[in-house]
């Protein structure tokens, strides 16, 4: 993305939601696949049951997909497909200091990426 694209998703999501910095939205998705051999059903057999394969997406503002990674079986948890991701590499060494992308839960807190807390307390 050039920097007039940065900044324009910057601004588009501030004026919908109020949330500064945010250039764009990760999340996996599991991709139901037939059974695959006995050997290594175990790796494609994801956490609700069935096997698949759990594909990283990231898209922008305007729900544009701009990287897809569907390499992992669905074993594999939407963490460690980040922690690998090509798409963590380039964004950590290219991505201006205050923007940020959002991940759910299932992706680690870090410095260009912010997720939702787990649990609140009030207080």
């Amino acid at each position: 993305m050039t920097t007039d694209e940065i900044q324009d998703s910057k601004l588009a999501v501030y004026a919908q939601s109020g949330f500064p910095g945010v250039l764009g939205f990760v999340d996996g998705t599991h991709v139901r696949i037939c059974g695959p051999r006995k050997e290594v059903q175990h790796l494609y057999l994801n956490r609700k049951g069935y096997y698949s394969l759990n594909v990283m997406i990231f898209s922008d503002y305007k729900q544009n997909i701009g990287f897809v990674d569907a390499r992992y079986t669905g074993s594999n948890h939407d963490s460690h497909i980040w922690n690998v991701s090509t798409l963590k590499q380039r964004l950590d060494q290219n991505l201006p200091t205050n923007t940020w992308i959002l991940g759910d839960t299932g992706y680690p807190l870090g410095r260009i990426i912010m997720t939702s807390f787990r649990n609140t307390v009030d207080g």
